[in-house]
């Protein structure tokens, strides 16, 4: 997971350069995208969240229920951000229905944004905001996690002068889950049952990984583990979504002052704001 590696060495960061007896900092990170990723803590008072965002990632994205008859787009009720943030670019698609309904050969969805730029910036930022992300911490190489050097850090507000944004409307199936024995019928390998925290998970012996990590439609094997040479069965989930994604990509032409003092300074300052 590299994504948990970088949080990881952005929170050792702060921790060995950044921290002091009134400030501190808790690695909150996880696969949760309503949250931050790391709390920024003073005087033992929760103030504010810092997001960790690799140099190629993603952000911010909702899912839109769409009316072909009524040739409408609409927030759908599954989205845990608050409609009214998205209301302008649900407005611009509407007003190309046509455009962002069209579906691909594969029967799914899968059209860029071409609404102004601003709008992207506009929701991310203000999507980033609302969970409490006051400051976005990324870094331009990803191979030297552990060089201070590396570590760019800013206000969640100036992401436009950092990042390029780009959005896509889309249809994303939902992650795998564990099968049980009647999805399997159609599984071409033979399969060993173990029973993990009460529930029924199902392996293949593939020690040197010959086998492909997708089968068919619908099948995932999991990486080997080194010492049983077992891989973990998984199945496609049935659920798709509609959703507008939002891609984020390092720009190159910025200069990086973010060092130990001014990323120390920056944190304060906005501590101070909330006290």
């Amino acid at each position: 997971m590299p994504w948990k590696l970088f949080e990881e060495s952005v929170f050792n960061y702060l921790i060995e350069n950044i921290a002091s007896e009134d400030l501190k900092f808790e690695y909150l990170g996880n696969r949760d995208s309503t949250k931050g990723d790391i709390a920024v803590i003073y005087r033992n008072n929760k103030i504010f969240n810092i997001e960790c965002k690799e140099n190629k990632s993603q952000s911010s994205q909702f899912v839109l229920e769409l009316d072909r008859e009524k040739e409408i787009f609409f927030f759908s009720k599954k989205n845990k951000s608050i409609s009214s943030k998205a209301n302008k670019i649900i407005c611009h698609m509407n007003n190309n229905f046509n455009y962002y309904s069209k579906l691909k050969k594969s029967n799914y969805l899968n059209n860029k944004l071409l609404c102004k730029k601003e709008l992207l910036y506009e929701f991310v930022i203000d999507n980033l905001i609302s969970k409490g992300s006051k400051f976005i911490a990324t870094a331009e190489n990803l191979e030297e996690l552990n060089s201070k050097k590396n570590i760019i850090f800013f206000s969640t507000n100036q992401l436009e002068n950092y990042f390029n944004v780009f959005a896509t409307f889309r249809t994303k199936q939902s992650g795998s889950r564990n099968p049980n024995k009647e999805n399997l019928t159609s599984f071409p390998y033979e399969t060993i049952e173990i029973e993990k925290s009460k529930k029924k998970c199902y392996f293949i012996y593939d020690k040197n990984s010959k086998i492909p990590d997708r089968i068919g439609e619908n099948f995932f094997l999991a990486k080997a583990d080194p010492s049983s040479g077992l891989r973990k069965v998984r199945i496609r989930g049935k659920t798709k979504n509609h959703n507008v994604i939002f891609s984020l990509y390092l720009k190159k032409s910025f200069k990086n002052t973010s060092d130990d003092y001014y990323i120390k300074k920056l944190i304060l300052h906005e501590i101070h704001k909330h006290i």
